[in-house]
């Protein structure tokens, strides 16, 4: 016996010595290879832990608050999603104690970790049930789709708003250790994903931020599934789940650090759990506090879910007399009190809860707002110009960022005949609980976004459209599904063929975004052959030349920017420009490029970076708002400074402030 105890050691001591002697000296695989598959597998490690603490804080939450029984691969994704906050809950709680550390948060990752897996000792069966019952109930033709944004999601950050702020602002925090205030609007949106992101960046996975909104879009998917199965049937879900699939934009923007499919979700979340409400008419309002909890969560990731918890209260006030005001009373108090923690540290820190606007608030005065709130579309009064408005959707005509706008031509071709459909569905069963919880909440944040649309160009992104186009899905799926009541006119078969060409506009989709993925290096990056150096070097060249030109500056330099918005990689104290507006903003305070570069100097900024190109594109684009007048005082800015550097290709420019001015 004793012989044995030690045998097997022993046997297992040889056998990886041998092989990683043989390995070793041979080197079967290049290193950059195993670099390569070890970054990847620290990032989903990363990822699935915290989405496994996410997951025990859920049910923990679940168990404290006594949710109602939801089905279990609905509850799964309850459990996961709304325990995720716990992450960016803490992290909240950290920059305001100043804590915000590596070793801080390495150290409360791991213990998280250590303390979910003493969970799972005794309550691993809950887990087994409800990861067994999403795996079952996801549809096959899902899964490339989920595969190819995986594989978008382990390429480096390289969209705008994710280098401007959804990663700018965590790492800003890593720098600072605290949370302090600061002139950047986006940084005092409310943080609930954003301060989430601080986690993956602490732990040297980056990527994590991105697979992070990959598995929002999971959930919101599977959701609507579950959803529209629910109500109209597996055929009606399978058709929802694929008019979803048809987007364009979807594996795109689902790979990104964006926070858009977090909102999806949690909106979904909350208009399901209304549903519940009126579908199973208990009087108890649990499902009315779990919609305001989800509601709460969705007013923690941006201003424009203030649609939710109106159209929430309008949905309860259409169900029964009795106990409707507690079910209302019930959901505020819940969407209110969740989304507080964001709504009070701007209100400490900045002055104005809902900072920047409405109220104003420091760093901020009435040119900023004119000019945050500034016009543009054109729409106006003009009827042709309303009813162009679904085509130019479509197209993304026109929308502030193209790439991520494209929604496809299946959501104006269906939408039409809910209409045809509505007398069908009756006033009672599945149908009329699904339309008193979702028909409010489209309707109403429709309305809100075409307002905004007519109001301002920056609202005209269609992006602000996927809360609504996710919980009319379901309809839309119905719709596609009843086209076989048309089968006995003629001889054409509509729902085949409709089915056939929404298959094969999900499969173009598909190809497309692989092909793209191509493009941008994914495979060769994926295995290590091209470094994420190289990789940005060859994408994105004028951002490796801001980051190159940034650290030539002094270690102890703040730096101001002038037309350049991102932030993430600076290693220095530096000021972007947000909202493209520093300069014209300092000729309206101070009169003068004279008065302005004394006054920078007084606020201790040492040096002025330009991003020349970027000025001249919005000089050219847009002379109405970035006037003449505007460039010739850059001009003459420019020669007023003495030129420190400038990047390899003129297109930016760091320039000297002068020292020792009066404030």
């Amino acid at each position: 016996m004793m012989l044995r105890r030690f045998i097997r050691p022993l046997f297992l001591a040889w056998m990886v010595g041998l092989l990683l002697l043989v390995w070793g000296a041979q080197r079967p695989l290049p290193l950059s290879l195993v670099q390569a598959l070890l970054r990847h597998v620290w990032v989903l490690v990363t990822v699935g832990g915290m989405l496994l603490v996410g997951w025990v804080a859920g049910w923990g939450l679940e168990r404290w608050l006594s949710w109602p029984p939801l089905p279990a691969g609905v509850r799964f994704l309850y459990r996961t999603f709304v325990g995720m906050a716990f992450w960016s809950w803490l992290a909240l709680l950290l920059a305001i104690l100043g804590w915000v550390t590596r070793p801080v948060l390495v150290g409360l990752w791991t213990m998280a970790l250590v303390g979910a897996g003493w969970v799972m000792r005794t309550h691993s069966s809950h887990f087994r049930r409800d990861i067994t019952a999403v795996v079952r109930s996801v549809p096959w033709f899902l899964l490339p789709f989920l595969g190819l944004i995986l594989l978008l999601a382990l390429l480096p950050p390289a969209s705008f708003d994710a280098l401007m702020y959804h990663l700018a602002l965590p790492e800003w925090l890593l720098q600072q250790g605290r949370l302090v205030p600061i002139p950047i609007a986006h940084f005092w949106n409310p943080g609930l994903v954003d301060y989430l992101n601080l986690w993956p960046l602490a732990l040297g996975a980056e990527s994590g931020a991105k697979i992070l909104h990959a598995f929002w879009t999971l959930g919101a998917l599977l959701l609507v599934f579950h959803w529209a199965r629910e109500v109209f049937g597996p055929f009606p879900a399978r058709y929802a789940l694929l008019l979803l699939l048809t987007m364009p934009s979807l594996p795109l923007l689902a790979s990104w650090a964006y926070t858009d499919y977090a909102l999806v979700f949690y909106v979904l979340a909350a208009l399901y759990a209304l549903y519940r409400v009126h579908r199973v008419g208990k009087e108890d309002g649990r499902f009315a506090a779990l919609a305001g909890l989800a509601a709460g969560l969705a007013l923690s990731i941006k201003y424009t879910a203030v649609a939710l918890p109106v159209a929430g209260m309008v949905s309860l006030l259409l169900g029964s007399r009795r106990t409707r005001w507690h079910r209302v009373r019930v959901f505020l108090i819940g969407a209110f009190g969740v989304a507080a923690p964001w709504y009070v540290r701007n209100a400490v820190y900045m002055g104005n809860p809902v900072f920047p606007f409405f109220f104003g608030g420091r760093f901020w005065d009435e040119f900023l707002v004119a000019w945050y709130g500034r016009g543009g579309t054109g729409l106006g009064l003009r009827l042709e110009a309303w009813l162009w408005l679904p085509f130019r959707t479509i197209l993304a005509y026109g929308d502030l960022s193209y790439v991520d706008a494209r929604i496809g031509p299946w959501w104006l071709i269906l939408i039409p005949w809910v209409a045809f459909w509505w007398p069908r569905w009756g006033r009672r069963g599945p149908w009329a609980a699904y339309r008193k919880a979702a028909f409010p909440f489209i309707l109403l944040a429709s309305f809100l976004w075409l307002f905004g649309v007519a109001w301002s160009s920056l609202l005209f992104q269609v992006r602000l459209l996927y809360p609504v186009l996710f919980p009319l899905a379901p309809a839309l799926g119905f719709v596609v599904h009843g086209l076989r009541v048309w089968h006995g006119r003629g001889h054409v078969p509509w729902r085949r063929l409709v089915r056939g060409l929404m298959a094969l506009s999900a499969l173009v989709v598909l190809v497309e975004q692989t092909l793209s993925w191509v493009q941008w290096d994914g495979p060769d990056f994926l295995v290590g052959q091209v470094s994420r150096q190289a990789f940005y070097e060859r994408h994105l060249p004028l951002y490796v030349e801001y980051l190159d030109l940034v650290h030539q500056a002094p270690m102890e330099a703040r730096i101001l920017a002038l037309y350049e918005a991102r932030r993430y990689g600076v290693r220095r104290e530096l000021l972007p420009d947000t909202l493209l507006v520093h300069f014209p903003h300092a000729l309206y305070r101070y009169g003068t490029v004279e008065a302005a570069v004394q006054a920078w100097a007084a606020q201790g900024y040492t040096h002025l970076l330009v991003f020349r190109r970027g000025a001249e594109i919005l000089f050219q684009a847009d002379p109405a708002v970035y006037t003449q007048e505007q460039r010739q005082a850059l001009d003459a800015l420019q020669r007023l400074l003495p030129l420190v550097a400038e990047s390899s290709s003129g297109a930016y420019a760091l320039y000297l402030l002068p020292t020792g001015a009066e404030p």
